[in-house]
C-alpha cells in the first residue's frame, strides 16, 4: 500500500530524520524533566544533559562535590543552568573549532563543556596541581598556573 502524502511532503523517507529529530529532542528533555522532578529538581532543561545516565553518574560521584549537589539531579541541573543559560558578566566563553562550548565562571571557577548538539560533556572545578600541598598525588589536576589559564588552553584545542 502507497503512503499518502497529504500535501505538505512531509511523509517521503528523505523527510523523516526532519521530523525524527526533534521528536528525538523532546523525547530527550522530558525524561530529564522526569528525572529532575522525581528527585525534586523544579527546572525545566536548557541542554541534551548528560550523554547517558553511565556518565551522568559518573561525572556526578568524581565533581558533585565540587558544587555541593546532594544528587546527581541536582548536579546535572547545574550544568545545564551553567551552560545553557545566560552566560553572565563573570562568564568566560568560547567555541572550539570542533563546535564545542566552554565556559569558566571567574568568581566560582566553574568551568563546563557543551558538545554541538547540546549535551553536556562536563562540569567541575578545575584543581592546578601547583595547588596541591607536597606529598599529595597529583592525579585529576592541571599544570597551568591557574584556572583561567587552563580554559584559554582548553579554548585552543583543536578537538
Amino acid at each position: 500500500m502507497a503512503r499518502q502524502d497529504f500535501g505538505h511532503g512531509l511523509n517521503t523517507p528523505r523527510n523523516y530524520g526532519k521530523i525524527a529529530e526533534p521528536l528525538a529532542s523532546v523525547w530527550r528533555k522530558l525524561t530529564i524533566c522526569l528525572r529532575w522532578w522525581s528527585a525534586g529538581v523544579w527546572q525545566i532543561p536548557s541542554t541534551g544533559g548528560f550523554e547517558d545516565g553511565f556518565k551522568l553518574t559518573d561525572h556526578f560521584l568524581r565533581h558533585g562535590s565540587d558544587f555541593g549537589c546532594r544528587s546527581s539531579a541536582h548536579y546535572e541541573a547545574m550544568a545545564d543552568r551553567f551552560l545553557g543559560g545566560p552566560k553572565g558578566l563573570i562568564v568566560k566563553e568560547c567555541r572550539r573549532r570542533s563546535g564545542d562550548l566552554l565556559r569558566f565562571n571567574a568568581l566560582t571557577e566553574a568551568y563546563g563543556v557543551l558538545a554541538p548538539n547540546g549535551i553536556v560533556r562536563s562540569h567541575y572545578i578545575p584543581t592546578p596541581c601547583a595547588s596541591l600541598p607536597p606529598g599529595v598525588p597529583r592525579r585529576g589536576c592541571h599544570g597551568c598556573r591557574d584556572n583561567f589559564e587552563y580554559f584559554k588552553q582548553e579554548c585552543a584545542r583543536i578537538w
